[in-house]
């Protein structure tokens, strides 16, 4: 079968994650509960890029109804790309409704965090699944460092759960944030 312009072996544009799921996931999030339903549709769909965006907006929403949905798309095992990424989005969701907070969020790769907001700041090295609490969001380079597209970077100001340990994040491509 012959592939259109941008297209990749799951027909999906190169950019659907990106264009459609990081950013739309915060709007699915702003929806809540009412995204469900289309969510739930679009989490049959062929393309795994497209499924990771709708695991990561139901662990965004973190309501009851998206924590069944998350159990019961983890229970049918039948996306072994994205069952570890679905058991992070569940732990998020679970660490919300226990504690009636949305700060809590927890990291989906390993990463970092830096003690001041540039990139030559001393770091620690944090597993994915580290539950942190956003602190505070987009903090610009106060030294206008440039970020990993051009433009100015940006950090988040988070603070460890385990630990107590506070340092900012630094985002990455397209200012996406590791994070759920």
């Amino acid at each position: 079968m012959m592939k259109k312009a941008g297209e990749t072996e799951d027909s999906c544009s190169a950019n659907t994650f990106q264009e459609l799921f990081y950013w739309a996931s915060y709007e699915w999030e702003a929806i809540g509960d009412a995204a469900i339903p289309y969510l739930a549709k679009l989490l049959k769909h062929s393309c795994d890029g497209l499924r990771k965006g709708v695991i990561e907006s139901l662990g965004r929403i973190a309501s009851t109804q998206a924590l069944k949905m998350l159990q019961q798309y983890i229970r049918k095992g039948n996306d072994p790309v994205n069952l570890e990424f679905a058991n992070l989005a569940l732990k998020r969701v679970d660490i919300v409704q226990r504690t009636k907070n949305k700060r809590y969020h927890v990291t989906t790769n390993d990463w970092f965090i830096l003690q001041g907001p540039k990139s030559g700041a001393l770091l620690t090295h944090i597993p994915k699944g580290t539950v942190v609490i956003g602190l505070r969001w987009n903090f610009p380079s106060p030294d206008h460092e440039e970020g990993p597209k051009g433009g100015i970077a940006i950090f988040d100001f988070i603070k460890i759960v385990d630990t107590g340990q506070t340092g900012f994040f630094s985002r990455v491509g397209n200012n996406a944030i590791w994070i759920i």
